[in-house]
C-alpha cells in the first residue's frame, strides 16, 4: 500500500505531487498574460477565477469518465483549487467566518459554469461558447471578437487535453503549454 502512495511517478515526484504539479500548470495557463491582455479577460479577481475555472474544467471534463484513478485525481485537482481559492480570500483578508460562505458560491459558480461549458465544449460549439464567454466573463461589456477567440482556444485546448493517454495524465505529463491563445 505505501509503495503505491509514494511511488515515484518520474524522477523526484510521487503521486501524492500528481495532482497539485496538475494545478500547478493549470494555474501558470490561467495567468497568461495574452488571455488579459489580447484577449480582453478582465484582470481581476472575477477574470483570474474564471480563467482559472475553464482550465480546471477542460481537465476534468476529460477525466470525468476515464476510470476511477482519474476521477480521483479530478477530486485532487479540484481540492488543490480549492485550497488555493481559501488561501487567496484570507489574503485579501476575507475574514474566518464568512471564507467558508465565499467558497461555497465559488463552488456553486464553479458547477454552473461546467454544466455550460460541457455541451458547447464537446461540439466543439463556438458559436454558444462565445455567448455563454459573454455572459459570464464580458460581463461589462460583450466583446465578440474576444469571446471567439477565447471559445476558440477552450475547444483547441480541450481537443489536445481529450488526446492526452490516460497514462500520461496520471503521471502528470499534460504539456498545456502546446496550445496557446491567439491573440485578436
Amino acid at each position: 500500500m505505501f509503495g503505491q502512495l509514494f511511488s515515484k511517478i518520474s524522477k523526484g515526484t510521487t503521486k501524492r505531487d500528481v495532482p497539485y504539479e496538475i494545478y500547478g500548470s493549470l494555474v501558470a495557463r490561467a495567468r497568461n498574460p495574452v488571455l488579459y491582455r489580447d484577449l480582453g479577460v478582465p484582470d481581476s479577481i472575477n477574470g483570474r477565477f474564471d480563467m482559472m475555472v475553464l482550465h480546471v474544467f477542460l481537465l476534468s471534463h476529460r477525466l470525468k469518465d476515464a476510470g476511477e484513478e482519474c476521477r480521483e485525481l479530478s477530486q485532487d485537482i479540484f481540492d488543490a483549487f480549492l485550497l488555493d481559492m481559501d488561501r487567496g480570500l484570507r489574503e485579501e483578508g476575507v475574514g474566518d467566518t464568512s471564507v467558508p460562505k465565499k467558497l461555497k458560491k465559488m463552488t456553486e459558480v464553479y458547477y454552473g459554469r461546467l454544466r455550460a461549458y460541457e455541451q458547447p465544449v464537446e461540439k466543439g460549439d463556438k458559436e454558444q461558447l462565445m455567448v455563454i464567454i459573454n455572459r459570464n466573463i464580458f460581463t461589462d461589456e460583450h466583446n465578440d471578437n474576444c469571446a471567439k477567440a477565447l471559445a476558440e482556444y477552450m475547444i483547441r485546448l480541450h481537443t489536445h487535453i481529450k488526446g492526452l493517454a490516460v497514462e500520461d495524465i496520471v503521471d502528470g505529463k499534460i504539456a498545456l503549454d502546446a496550445v496557446e491563445p491567439v491573440s485578436v
